[in-house]
């Protein structure tokens, strides 16, 4: 008995030593640390093409609301402060390299914001709003994914050009 007992523990300091040269194999083979879960706010890539809106339906409610849908679809209504970031997202305002709106600076998105609704906004709250705008989009319904946005270029609402 004392001999079967005496394989048993053999066997798993083998299985031990194994699982740990396995570990060191595979960490030099990825030549990484192990990698960190994605933390909850990064999105995922999306796959295929990016939605675009070719029309938009504006309707402006009381003390400064709206309701907005894009190519005859769902519809979600804004409070005042998202209300004023889609419309600066979706204005004709500056250059554009592609047929859809410019791209606006969070620093111009927060003058602009700052300027239409009488009280300091900085480039991180924007960064916030285009986070509720999203959100709200989402649960409306409407695909978040026209509201684009990237370090170093800002954020736009994903509409062909045609401005009023």
């Amino acid at each position: 008995m004392s001999d079967s007992l005496e394989l048993i523990r053999e066997a798993i300091r083998l299985v031990q030593d194994a699982e740990a040269l396995l570990e060191r194999a595979e960490r030099k083979v990825l030549d990484t640390e192990p990698i960190a879960p994605r933390s909850k706010r990064s999105r995922a890539v999306r796959l295929g093409p990016l939605p675009v809106a070719l029309e938009r339906s504006w309707k402006t409610l009381a003390r400064g609301a709206a309701e907005v849908s894009f190519n005859g679809g769902e519809s979600v209504r804004l409070p005042p402060a998202l209300a004023e970031l889609a419309k600066v997202l979706m204005s004709g305002e500056g250059a554009s390299q592609d047929e859809l709106a410019p791209w606006k600076s969070y620093a111009r998105v927060a003058a602009v914001l700052e300027a239409t609704m009488n009280h300091a906004i900085t480039p991180e709250a924007v960064s916030n709003l285009v986070y509720r705008l999203r959100r709200a989009f989402r649960i409306a319904g409407i695909d978040e994914g026209l509201i684009e946005s990237a370090r170093g270029k800002g954020a736009r609402i994903r509409l062909k050009k045609r401005w009023e």
